[in-house]
């Protein structure tokens, strides 16, 4: 199954589930892969997913990045976590290139649940996978890796950043800063193994300029809702998509 024979309906599901995730995007800087990404992963193969959304990811955390880059200086002292990063990316991208479906699948579904494990349980977000014990490295490889496999690096990425105790404005730029590097890396590492035909190309641009009309909506929103409110609203929809993937997989 490819995006071209998926039918109107869910191809406005799709359009619609992009435009959620952006709105995340823009509230708090995380949201766009790991809410889309599965969602689109119910209608196509994990690995057309991954490529359709590199670029909407790659242009929306460039613009979070021009809009908090006074923070730029503080990127210094994660240099290690950065560079292992992109590492990490081109062989996640190689990963995405040879692995069965299913497998991407399951990694997939591995990875947003640790994410909600994470969320309801706080697990994760100091200590070893908090990125404050000496392994910044071994934790940017993963991320990258992630990322090229699946596109969806925000379990390790955002407990990393949290650990070190920046204000919001610094956390959006320092988790947009890393998601457009290893986006980078992504990208021109699938241009390397030709998994960006034209056809895909287009339905990236397209998914591009859903995500760049919607994320400023999700910017302004933040001025006015509720953080409580949209913590205790996110996760819900994570659960269902999580279980629709495991049900892929038993199916």
């Amino acid at each position: 199954m490819d995006l071209a024979s998926i039918g109107l309906m869910p191809a406005i599901i799709i359009l619609v589930t992009i435009a959620v995730g952006a709105i995340m995007k823009g509230i708090t800087g995380l949201g766009l892969p790991i809410f889309a990404i599965p969602a689109l992963a119910i209608f196509v193969p994990v690995d057309v997913a991954v490529i359709v959304m590199a670029l909407p990811s790659l242009v929306a955390n460039t613009w979070l990045i021009i809009v908090h880059r006074e923070h730029l200086p503080q990127m210094r002292a994660h240099r290690t976590f950065l560079a292992l990063g992109f590492i990490g990316a081109l062989v996640g991208t190689w990963f995405l290139a040879n692995l069965d479906d299913a497998v991407l699948r399951i990694l997939l579904a591995s990875w947003l649940g640790i994410y909600l494990i994470q969320h309801f349980t706080g697990f994760g977000k100091s200590g070893m996978f908090g990125g404050k014990s000496g392994l910044e490295g071994p934790l940017g490889f993963a991320a990258g890796t992630l990322q090229g496999a699946t596109g969806i690096s925000a379990p390790v990425i955002a407990p990393y950043y949290h650990a070190h105790g920046l204000t919001l404005s610094a956390y959006a730029f320092a988790v947009a800063c890393t998601f457009a590097l290893l986006s980078a890396g992504q990208i021109s590492a699938m241009a390397t193994v030709d998994l960006l035909t034209p056809t895909l190309i287009g339905y990236s641009v397209l998914a591009t300029l859903t995500t760049m009309l919607f994320m400023p909506i999700g910017v302004r929103f933040a001025k006015n809702l509720s953080r409580e409110a949209f913590d205790r609203g996110l996760p819900v929809l994570f659960v269902l998509i999580e279980v629709k993937l495991i049900y892929d997989i038993f199916t």
